[in-house]
């Protein structure tokens, strides 16, 4: 319990962006073409669902639902969160 209570204390300061939001558009586009537009066809319809996200919440929306959603890796994960959130605007 205190370790937890430890790594809290030295993680919650750290903007959520240094986790999710370091990611490359350009890399996420490529990785939605390969992996997800078999499944996901219609970007529309997509940057209009990612655009119903509140802006304050979109990165963390999204990381967590792409972490259960084929999407395992870190780095990519990162990446489509970047490429998803530039649908949006």
């Amino acid at each position: 319990m205190r370790t937890l209570a430890i790594v809290t204390a030295i993680l919650l300061p750290l903007p959520l962006a240094s986790w999710a939001g370091d990611g490359d558009a350009g890399r996420g586009e490529a990785a939605f073409v390969s992996d997800c537009r078999r499944c996901h066809k219609d970007r529309t319809a997509i940057g209009m669902d990612v655009a119903k996200i509140p802006p304050e919440e979109r990165v963390a929306t999204l990381e967590s639902f792409l972490a259960g959603h084929h999407t395992r890796e870190a780095d990519r994960r990162a990446d489509l969160v970047a490429y998803l959130v530039t649908m949006a605007q």
